[in-house]
């Protein structure tokens, strides 16, 4: 049976294929025309009338067919406005990377450290704002102690359940904010001393800095190691927050899986979620399924 096209689905539905193509981007279904071909469990997904389980209502406007697509952290579909945006406070859930959105916080402690980190780093003032219309917020704040670095900051971050999902975070995230335009090694020392602090709230092998260095970049690729990655929070994200996406795919999608001999499982299992999708409607719809790929494609990690 042949593929559908972006087009005709949205012909079929009564919406602009403009309109569908950013639905699915925003739902992480980068199509890039109206010509691409759909798989057929997204065009199932779109064409079902009632709410999957694990889906979410993304409402076009008056007049529009409501579309269902898949939300890897929603236990039920919820509606959302004519923009497919949601409001934590409110209780709606977004779509794409915003699906289970944390609540902002409303420790007043916590808004005056967020402000001062604000007021010492506006980068950070960039980062909240991006991260927030990402579904995540900032949880804690605090500036190191230690000698030489009063200066730097540690914040906590909580990710959206979509990507904690998509990412395998299940902890909160350490963001580091340093002044220094020429970055010393000793802030990874500084770093492991408060994730040691933070102790199992915090996720221990993945941290993102900023700093002015122009070198920031080269220098955390050279200081990561195996037990602790570095990620340069270097990309513009004022006007477009999907840079911080870009940037957790080119940081987390690089380990090489291929050195497993075993089924991955937990943070190292990644980018299965809609192929699980289709195998659990095959179940439930009793129909044979199969799992088929070329060696170390990760068939045992998918059963497992």
């Amino acid at each position: 049976m042949a593929k559908m096209r972006v087009w005709e689905l949205a012909k079929e539905l009564g919406i602009d294929s403009k309109k569908l193509l950013a639905l699915l981007n925003d739902r992480g279904e980068f199509v890039r025309s109206a010509s691409s071909t759909l798989e057929p469990h997204v065009v199932r997904w779109l064409r079902s009338p009632v709410p999957d389980p694990t889906a979410v209502i993304v409402a076009g406007n008056a007049g529009d067919t409501t579309l269902v697509l898949p939300n890897p952290s929603s236990a039920a579909g919820t509606s959302l406005n004519a923009a497919g945006v949601g409001d934590a406070q409110s209780g709606v859930t977004r779509s794409g990377w915003h699906a289970g959105p944390i609540a902002a916080p409303r420790d007043p402690a916590l808004a005056r450290h967020i402000s001062d980190l604000c007021a010492h780093y506006t980068a950070a003032a960039t980062h909240i704002d991006a991260l927030k219309r990402l579904g995540s917020q900032f949880v804690h704040v605090n500036h190191s102690f230690s000698k030489g670095f009063t200066s730097v900051y540690f914040a906590r971050v909580r990710f959206s359940g979509a990507i904690e999902n998509g990412f395998g975070f299940t902890r909160e995230a350490l963001f580091v904010y340093s002044p220094f335009v020429d970055l010393h090694s000793r802030l990874v020392s500084e770093i492991r001393r408060e994730l040691a602090t933070c102790g199992p709230r915090i996720t221990p092998d993945i941290v993102f800095v900023s700093a002015p260095d122009t070198r920031l970049r080269s220098k955390l690729d050279d200081w990561t190691s195996p037990e602790l990655l570095l990620i340069p929070l270097d990309v513009p994200m004022d006007e477009n927050p999907q840079a911080f996406m870009t940037l957790l795919r080119d940081y987390l999608h690089k380990p090489d899986l291929f050195y497993e001999t075993t089924a991955v499982s937990g943070s190292k299992f990644f980018g299965r979620r809609r192929l699980l999708q289709a195998l659990r409607d095959d179940v439930k719809m009793r129909r044979v399924a199969g799992v088929f790929g070329l060696r170390k494609a990760g068939k045992p990690s998918v059963m497992t």
